[in-house]
């Protein structure tokens, strides 16, 4: 399948991010924002990680097709792609 290159922008900060959209904080902020704040709270602690590891060649990136398909991050080193599916949930399982 086409893979789309996309950029995506994170904040360094989710209160900084929350400041600049206008975002009150309120406690109902999770139940209507949860999913996308663990997402981009996510993208920046692997990029953090990503940039104290500068030698090995680490990226962060994300796929998505034309078609909509997509993976939240993917880890890149020179040796593998670790696909990373971010989701928020009330009911946390494993499996």
């Amino acid at each position: 399948k086409r893979l789309l290159k996309t950029p995506r922008f994170y904040f360094f900060d989710l209160g900084v991010r929350n400041a600049a959209a206008g975002v009150p904080m309120e406690l109902s902020l999770t139940e209507e924002m949860g999913g996308r704040l663990l997402e981009h709270w996510v993208g920046v602690e692997l990029l953090r990680r990503a940039g104290y590891l500068i030698a090995s060649n680490i990226e962060v990136t994300f796929w998505r097709t034309s078609g909509g398909a997509e993976v939240d991050f993917v880890w890149q080193t020179p040796d593998e792609h670790i696909p990373i599916e971010v989701k928020w949930t009330s009911n946390p399982s494993n499996g």
